[in-house]
């Protein structure tokens, strides 16, 4: 309910002042500097101005999750898949019978965790209720409510996928790399997400030793001090660097499930923009990492 009349205030708001006013005045109140639109020097500046000046074609391919699975399979190879056990243009409570007790559905074109249901069990949900809310978030235009219209482009799809766990049920990790290229200069961050959307959250960005680092974004919990990574994390590297190689910046996702190496999602505007560091030099020195627009 909160969420609807958050997203209600959003969207008169964006009638009121347009878009760009409308975000001109969020940067304002969220990042607390005048934002550079024109000529963007800092991370956040930089999102925004990916979001309002990049043409939407050129990543939507990349971003909608049914369809960069083509670019997946052509970069790394289909093995680095989840597994999908149905895909739909529209469900029905027949599509149901043939799902096994435990799934994930989502839609290709939700975005920051949107449109996403992990089903534990099939027979304790209600199918019809299911049925009418993913059917109607295909028919919705997530990207034109926060302005990532890339997300709008495709035919989005309804898919379900195998549910991913750990065998001795521990947290599923989202490891999530920023990589940026600049100035014939590499730079990659590791930030890690456990249990999202939940009030267990975490959300901490670590060096590529598992150390945590001294940046971080603002109004999180934050995972411990140091982690111990996969024995194969130099490959989840490999895999991350390759899928990141067409972009000045992109954030690869990716999971590591008893060795083996899943592709989650390619982000190109991370929380749209909206998450605010621990200090704002670190916006502007992730910006620096990040040469494309000046």
């Amino acid at each position: 309910m909160i969420k609807k009349v958050k997203n209600s205030v959003r969207d008169l708001l964006r009638i009121c002042f347009g878009a760009k006013g409308y975000t001109y005045f969020r940067f304002i109140i969220t990042h607390k500097y005048l934002p550079n639109l024109k000529k963007p020097r800092s991370f956040s500046e930089k999102i925004i101005y990916r979001k309002f000046n990049v043409d939407p074609n050129e990543l939507s391919k990349y971003v909608d999750k049914y369809t960069v699975r083509d670019y997946v399979k052509e970069k790394i190879g289909e093995r680095y898949l989840i597994p999908l056990l149905l895909v739909k243009d529209k469900i029905s409570i027949e599509d149901f019978n043939s799902l096994p007790q435990s799934f994930v559905i989502k839609t290709s074109n939700g975005g920051g965790g949107n449109n996403v249901s992990v089903i534990t069990d099939v027979n304790s949900v209600d199918h019809k209720s299911i049925c009418n809310l993913f059917n109607e978030y295909v028919g919705c235009k997530f990207g034109a409510r926060v302005d990532e219209l890339f997300y709008d482009i495709e035919n989005p799809k309804i898919m379900f996928e195998t549910l991913l766990s750990n065998k001795d049920q521990s947290p599923l990790l989202d490891y999530k790399f920023h990589i940026f290229k600049g100035r014939n200069k590499l730079k990659i961050f590791l930030q890690i997400n456990s249990e999202y959307n939940t009030k267990n959250c975490t959300k901490t960005l670590y060096n590529l030793s598992g150390n945590i680092s001294h940046i971080q974004f603002d109004g999180y919990s934050y995972g411990s001090d140091s982690i111990k990574l996969p024995s194969n994390f130099n490959k989840m590297l490999e895999v991350a660097l390759i899928l990141s190689e067409p972009f000045k910046y992109s954030r690869i996702d990716l999971y590591n499930v008893e060795g083996i190496i899943y592709f989650g999602e390619i982000t190109f505007c991370p929380a749209s923009g909206w998450d605010k560091f621990n200090n704002k030099k670190f916006d502007f020195l992730f910006g620096d990492y990040w040469n494309e627009f000046e």
